[in-house]
């Protein structure tokens, strides 16, 4: 495989990669290491606090702390996963105009479908990668900033993104039911 450039820090001495899996994805390579390591992880300084979050529609977030205090962060609308959606409605619009696949009579797409729909792939791709940086940041800032710092939320910074796609972990239902998933 050669050399790989890691976008997280793991002290090669002791870890142990148990696994890798390479897959090929909107036009690039990643990897996924499974990798064993020993690590110690402090204590928590406050295990009584708690802080609840809840992702919306008309709002990125409402955070609510333990002590009752709530804060909304809005839900701004920045300019380029605005233009990312424009851009993306276009592309499909394109895709849609070419001759595609079809497995009934076994037709193959035209070379330019192919290029139609992974540039419509790269920019749906950019949409979804822009969503969860803006969660990454709501979820960094919470971290870091802490809620319930002098009385206030996480209002200080607030990630810039326009909605919030958030991927459902296996075994759990839409919103708004709350009991698991039967065996």
């Amino acid at each position: 495989m050669g050399r790989i450039k890691l976008h997280e820090r793991a002290d090669p001495g002791d870890a142990r990669v148990l696994s890798a899996s390479v897959r090929f994805e909107r036009g690039r390579w990643f990897v996924s290491f499974t990798v064993e390591q020993g690590i110690t992880r402090p204590a928590p300084a406050r295990p009584d606090v708690a802080v609840g979050v809840d992702l919306g529609i008309k709002t990125l977030a409402v955070v609510a702390t333990g002590t009752g205090a709530t804060s909304e962060v809005p839900d701004p609308r920045h300019l380029t996963l605005t233009r990312a959606l424009r851009k993306v409605r276009r592309l499909s619009r394109t895709v849609s105009r070419r001759r595609g696949p079809d497995r009934r009579t076994g037709r193959r797409p035209s070379n330019r479908w192919r290029r139609a729909s992974a540039a419509a792939a790269k920019a749906q791709g950019r949409v979804a990668d822009q969503r969860k940086d803006g969660l990454h940041k709501l979820t960094m800032t919470l971290a870091a900033s802490g809620p319930d710092r002098n009385g206030r939320g996480a209002d200080r910074k607030t990630p810039l993104a326009g909605q919030v796609a958030v991927k459902r972990q296996p075994g759990t239902r839409k919103r708004g039911q709350t009991e698991p998933l039967p065996p």
